[in-house]
């Protein structure tokens, strides 16, 4: 049983280990709006404010870079 506990813990190490190296090679814009929505729960509407763009295109780089990391992490995000 602690084996396997320790595998577990191993897994998620590595998957977050992965997710911050896929975040890293999505293109800035993209990397702007991944870390305020993730790590700052700001909403689209500040975002947008912050980065001086519409609500609808944070939006959209959002879920471009939300399938970007699906590819390069795995199905499990």
């Amino acid at each position: 049983m602690v084996e396997k506990n320790n595998s577990l813990n191993s897994y998620y190490y590595n998957n977050k280990i992965k997710m911050y190296e896929s975040i890293d090679l999505l293109d800035l814009k993209y990397r702007n709006v991944v870390i305020l929505k993730c790590y700052f729960d700001l909403s689209y509407d500040e975002i947008g404010y912050i980065l001086d763009l519409n609500s609808d295109t944070v939006k959209i780089y959002f879920r471009q870079s939300l399938k970007n990391l699906k590819v390069n992490v795995g199905e499990g995000l």
